[in-house]
């Protein structure tokens, strides 16, 4: 019998791959442990958890290798009895995983029709999703709180047949195995007055509208970074752990904001805007990703809650263009050039 201290949770409890990770970052929040310390508390022990590679882990969807899940367990201060439950039921949800992915391209391809999830054909791939808009301002004008309730949706894409399944399984697989390669763990953005400037266009993050006129509310665009310099609001990078940051708007009218994914959404197409800003919102922490391709010294900004990657809504180098949620890629157009604004005038 295992022994369990009363703050552990219980990975016997998860039934699917998102409720075993959403248990593992409880592990971790109720450890009061940062990634740093937890890197030191494992390497004392013999493992190997770089920061990176935890900070990684917890920011997606997907299941983590067996070794960082006993470093991290181990870690927390857990037994090797409570180890080998964590293990036990990672393979477990993994297992049960796979075959319902199975089941769902099967059927997919039998019915000759995309699999649950899938956007339909001619469905742009950015398209929010209906009632994803909620006003991001009070009628006086400060920031409305608009926090998405978390959903614990785990994102599956089915394919149509079963071999493009398992290559996309694949494709996962060395993407995630991939990334301490293309990464410099050890490169941090500055804290304070930033300017962020796009990769791909050298346009600079400001306020702005859509485009398409749908809704006339703040959302977080590019435009000329002169002009982003020289009107509201000044952007702040806020740390809140290691590798974990807030983007905040600082307006000289409507107060402070943190940028927040809308709704909390998990998917594809959700678009960036201020909100109030609220302790542990995870829609409203970024993983600020050091990476240097296909440009050097930059960062990916990734969404805490969903361990997606934000990006640009087509044309995506045109001024104006919004930042959106996006699945992960290498292209310039999800990375972001960080530098220090300390006398907020760029």
């Amino acid at each position: 019998m295992a022994t369990r201290r009363a703050d552990v949770p219980d990975p016997r409890s998860a039934r699917t791959e998102t409720e075993f990770v959403d248990a593992l970052r409880a592990l971790k929040g109720r450890s009061r442990l940062t990634y740093r310390m937890l890197a030191e508390r494992a390497e004392a022990r013999g493992d190997v958890l770089p920061r990176s590679t935890l900070a990684n882990a917890l920011t997606r969807e997907a299941v983590p290798r067996e070794d960082v899940v006993a470093a991290l367990v181990r870690a927390c201060g857990c037994g090797e009895d409570v180890v080998g439950e964590w293990l036990e039921a990672r393979r477990r949800v993994v297992s049960v995983a796979a075959e319902r992915d199975s089941e769902a391209a099967e059927e997919s391809a039998a019915a000759g029709a995309p699999a649950e999830g899938t956007p339909a054909e001619g469905t742009p791939a950015t398209q929010t999703p209906a009632g994803s808009f909620r006003s991001a301002r009070t009628r006086s004008g400060g920031f409305l709180a608009r926090a998405g309730r978390m959903r614990g949706v785990r994102w599956a894409a089915a394919a149509l047949v079963l071999g493009v399944l398992v290559a996309g399984t694949v494709l996962s697989a060395l993407v995630r195995g991939g990334g301490e390669d293309r990464r410099s763990a050890d490169r941090l953005p500055p804290e304070g007055q930033v300017t962020v400037r796009a990769a791909h266009s050298g346009l600079c993050l400001t306020e702005g509208r859509e485009r398409n006129k749908r809704s006339d509310r703040p959302l977080a665009v590019q435009n000329d970074c002169g002009r982003a310099a020289a009107s509201p609001p000044v952007t702040l990078l806020e740390r809140v752990d290691d590798g974990i940051y807030r983007l905040k708007w600082s307006h000289p009218e409507h107060g402070t904001g943190c940028l927040a994914v809308d709704e909390g959404g998990t998917h594809d197409g959700y678009l960036i805007a201020p909100q109030s800003c609220t302790e542990d919102q995870p829609a409203q922490r970024f993983l600020v990703e050091p990476v240097d391709s296909p440009a050097e010294d930059g960062f990916r900004l990734r969404p805490l809650h969903s361990g997606k990657c934000v990006g640009f809504v087509d044309p995506a180098k045109a001024p104006g263009a919004e930042l959106v949620q996006s699945s992960c890629t290498d292209s310039a157009e999800q990375e972001f050039f960080i530098t220090a604004r300390p006398d907020g005038t760029g």
